[in-house]
């Protein structure tokens, strides 16, 4: 079965499965609730939410801890808005407005911006950026779990 000019559909539905079938570059936690991607996100029973690429955080009294794959994280601060994106296939994180503070991980994959200005990362420097009173506390979560082991011994 095709569509106009020959396109099967098959391709067109795994055309469109890339499109909006992304997957997560970082995953969220906070104590209070927060808004992802402009819904807002109440904690109570799931530690952790995924983040993709293009994705807005915003946090309100409580901050937030965003896990990157590569081990790269960030404390958004209260009342902290920031978003996820990708730039010449390069993982974006940007504050736009209020706090954060980067940890690094040993390479890290990232790259962040206060706005329009380029933060300096790397590894063993944590900085500390943004407009407003409060800067983020680090939040101390538990590592997500390990994956469940196999189901038989087969």
């Amino acid at each position: 079965m095709c569509v106009s000019r020959g396109v099967p559909i098959a391709l067109l539905l795994a055309l469109a499965g890339l499109a909006f079938g992304s997957a997560p570059v970082a995953t969220v936690a906070s104590a209070g609730t927060f808004d992802l991607h402009g819904a807002a996100v109440r904690t109570e029973g799931v530690p952790f939410w995924p983040v993709m690429a293009g994705d807005e955080i915003a946090t309100h009294a409580s901050s937030a801890l965003i896990r990157f794959q590569d081990g790269t994280s960030v404390a958004l601060g209260e009342n902290s808005r920031a978003k996820v994106e990708t730039v010449d296939n390069i993982l974006v994180f940007r504050l736009v407005g209020g706090t954060m503070q980067v940890t690094a991980a040993q390479t890290p994959a990232v790259r962040f911006y206060d706005g329009t200005q380029s933060v300096a990362v790397r590894s063993g420097l944590n900085p500390r950026v943004g407009k407003g009173a409060g800067l983020p506390q680090l939040l101390t979560l538990p590592p997500p779990p390990p994956p469940p082991g196999p189901i038989s011994s087969r």
